[in-house]
């Protein structure tokens, strides 16, 4: 997802509805997670507009599929992202530490294919039946940004 892309979201999602409203309690920063390599990296952000802002240039930036986590240090709360992969991307959502955890489950029929990633600077591997596709990265992180809840853009397993 390029810049323009981000931008056009964000412009016609404000405002029609498909983006919900963010809770006044939920004031406090998240932080995004990253590898490069092997060095992971951390960022705090405040607003929805940075974590698009953070996504999109990690996105044109990363040269392998990458595990963009986002965290609230308060709640626990926490939504991981695949980013870089042009199949598509895979989520998981936790609401604490404590289980249950849920990954997102895609449509694919094969669910012996392994997609690769990078994640905390080591190389983890996901299940092509738990790819969704990249148009709902952005609704999947502004929820998880409003309400600290799992999105229903996608489908889910418990794990």
């Amino acid at each position: 997802m390029d810049r323009c892309e981000s931008a056009r979201y964000l412009q016609a999602s404000r405002g029609s509805g498909h983006l919900p409203q963010a809770l006044g309690a939920l004031d406090s920063n998240l932080r995004i997670t990253w590898s490069a390599g092997t060095e992971v990296h951390e960022v705090e952000v405040s607003s929805f507009d940075e974590i698009v802002a953070r996504f999109t240039s990690l996105e044109s930036s990363i040269d392998e599929p990458t595990v963009v986590e986002v965290w609230d240090p308060e709640s626990g709360a926490s939504c991981s992202v695949l980013a870089g992969s042009a199949a598509g991307s895979v989520f998981t959502y936790q609401a604490t530490l404590d289980p249950p955890y849920f990954i997102s489950l895609g449509t694919a029929a094969d669910t012996d294919c392994l997609i690769t990633a990078r994640h905390n600077g080591e190389l983890i591997e996901y299940l092509e039946r738990q790819l969704v596709p990249n148009a709902a990265v952005l609704p999947f992180l502004h929820t998880f940004w409003a309400l600290r809840q799992r999105s229903e853009v996608v489908h889910w397993e418990e794990v």
